[in-house]
């Protein structure tokens, strides 16, 4: 168990909360709860879905090294080398590399953007709880001298002046968050169109491969050794 296993939704929910009770005293705090509410989060469960894509790019990896192996164990069984091997590597296993390290190097800057993520919500969520305490005790100090004329209002002034330095802070913060979130939606858009483009090549296979079933024509990715098709008579 790691230390960003005890970062959960806990400092950001007090912040919002403590924060929001002192609305009744600091008007000017509203804008302040709204934002930080907006900031309640859980950095511990981004951080391990970030784990999770960077252990599928390792995943990526390994298939492609698998892949590469078993190609090249069966050309070197086989006696295969030359050209014809060339070509059939260069047009069955060339495009399922590149897709893999595709696919390996967008995990991995997902994974790295979650982390990142998960830093800047937990820096968010500590930063909530400590405006959040910083507030609550304004407002006890405006309650405390509500009955003092003179008083009251310098009260009022300075915690509304708190409030709205605060408020500059936090919108910085979520400004950052921003950015990173536009970040990570950016590369799971790119992962979900590889995806996609890697059912499509798959579902094309299948059709190429029904249609060659059903001609004459010789299918010049067959792997030597297997089963070749004959060419038709007096059909």
């Amino acid at each position: 168990m790691g230390f960003d296993d005890f970062i959960d939704s806990a400092p950001s929910v007090l912040g919002a909360g403590l924060t929001t009770a002192a609305c009744f005293a600091i008007p000017a705090a509203i804008p302040l709860a709204m934002m930080q509410g907006t900031a309640i989060s859980d950095p511990a469960q981004i951080w391990h879905t970030g784990d999770r894509h960077t252990a599928l790019a390792g995943k990526a990896e390994d298939a492609k090294h698998q892949l590469t192996q078993a190609v090249e164990k069966h050309a070197k069984d086989d006696k295969w080398d030359g050209n014809d091997a060339q070509a059939f590597k260069q047009s069955n296993l060339t495009p399922y590399q590149t897709a893999l390290d595709q696919t390996s190097e967008l995990h991995k800057g997902i994974g790295g953007s979650l982390g990142t993520l998960a830093k800047v919500y937990m820096g968010a969520g500590l930063l909530s709880a400590t405006i959040g305490g910083i507030m609550a005790a304004c407002a006890v100090a405006v309650a405390g001298v509500s009955w003092i004329p003179g008083v009251n209002a310098a009260a009022e002034g300075a915690a509304t002046a708190t409030a709205e330095t605060s408020s500059g802070v936090f919108r910085t913060v979520l400004n950052g968050l921003v950015t990173v979130i536009g970040t990570v939606g950016r590369l799971l858009t790119k992962i979900k169109g590889l995806l996609m483009l890697a059912g499509l090549g798959f579902g094309g296979g299948l059709v190429g491969k029904t249609m060659l079933t059903g001609t004459t024509q010789a299918n010049t990715s067959i792997w030597p050794g297997d089963p070749q098709p004959t060419a038709a008579h007096g059909k």
